[in-house]
């Protein structure tokens, strides 16, 4: 049986991990983050992107800058603001859009 120090360390290496996966593989180079990735870690380039998935990746980057103080961290957490305020956020009636094209335009 793993000590609660040890413990804590497995799972913070995990959480490490789990981070390195999607700042490897979802970061659009055009724009926020792919809106789906295939079960080889590809990223389908015409997904559309959808506001649960990106408000996720801002709560969950945000979190990793508070536990770790990584700037990657700070950084995507700033990239996923950036693109919900671009291009979710309907400024004419307030709220935001479920979903938008890959490239941010309105679907």
């Amino acid at each position: 049986m793993l000590s609660l120090p040890a413990l804590q360390q497995e799972v913070y290496q995990e959480f490490l991990r789990i981070f390195q996966y999607w700042e490897t593989h979802t970061v659009d180079p055009r724009g926020g983050f792919y809106g789906r990735i295939d079960a080889d870690n590809q990223p389908d380039s015409k997904a559309d992107k959808a506001i649960v998935l990106n408000a996720r990746i801002l709560w969950a980057f945000s979190l990793a800058y508070r536990v770790t103080r990584k700037p990657d961290y700070r950084t995507l957490a700033d990239r996923a603001y950036q693109f919900i305020k671009t291009y979710f956020w309907d400024k004419k009636n307030g709220g935001v859009y479920w979903s938008v094209k890959t490239d941010g335009s309105l679907l």
